[in-house]
């Protein structure tokens, strides 16, 4: 694996540094393991890269056990370092050289065939929507994106979120066939296969005519806002 110097400097500067972040990280407080910190990844890549020891599943997956919430980046004392971007980085070249986890790759597999994360074929969004089946004729140019996940599975958050916006009298759009927004396998590192999907939702988002987008998927935000800027 190669990277860039950008984040070889970001890798070194986590992986010989021990200041807080290692308090605030959301994985290493629960799991306790040095491995599980911004340092441990850092010590753990810088080890690979070096060739001081070898590949394997379990080694990758550290790589992801990291919930990219940001949490060091914001504790750091130095703002050297991003630890999302370059684990990230990290992931994508896993990706790109066929060494990812198998249970990452069925999160791929159910996101690519189902549209969720959880493997569903069932739009419960649609079962829920009786009475309410012209949002997905209406004009606005309000979208709201519901997001795979919440359709599959969580569909009264949609539901209940629509109820809200008739009582506040906002008319909004809702996609009856919704692409999903590719989040979660950008971060995963399949980008390749994110800017797909991405290209995929934002053609069905101009041929509507949209102009605002609302979300209650936090990863479909982080899509919108972020990664497709």
């Amino acid at each position: 694996m190669q990277f860039p110097d950008k984040i070889m400097n970001m890798v070194k500067s986590c992986a010989f540094c021990y200041l807080m972040c290692r308090h605030y990280c959301t994985i290493s407080i629960v799991q306790r393991m040095n491995q599980s910190t911004p340092t441990g990844r850092a010590m753990l890549l810088y080890k690979l890269l070096n060739r001081e020891i070898q590949l394997n599943e379990d080694t990758a997956y550290v790589f992801y056990n990291c919930t990219n919430c940001g949490r060091c980046y914001i504790a750091c004392e130095t703002k050297i370092s991003n630890p999302p971007e370059w684990i990230e980085e990290t992931r994508y070249m896993l990706a790109s050289n066929n060494m990812i986890p198998e249970r990452v790759k069925a999160l791929r597999e159910n996101v690519l065939r189902y549209g969720n994360t959880y493997g569903l074929s069932e739009d419960k969004l649609l079962d829920k929507m009786s009475g309410m089946e012209e949002v997905f004729e209406e004009r606005s140019d309000t979208l709201y994106y519901v997001g795979g996940d919440i359709r599959s599975r969580h569909a009264e958050i949609a539901e209940k979120t629509i109820e809200l916006f008739r009582k506040l009298l906002i008319n909004v759009k809702v996609l009856k066939e919704e692409p999903p927004d590719g989040g979660i396998l950008y971060i995963l590192g399949f980008k390749d296969e994110a800017r797909k999907l991405a290209t995929r939702l934002i053609g069905k988002i101009k041929s509507n005519r949209i102009g605002r987008i609302i979300v209650s998927d936090p990863l479909a935000y982080a899509s919108f806002k972020v990664y497709y800027t």
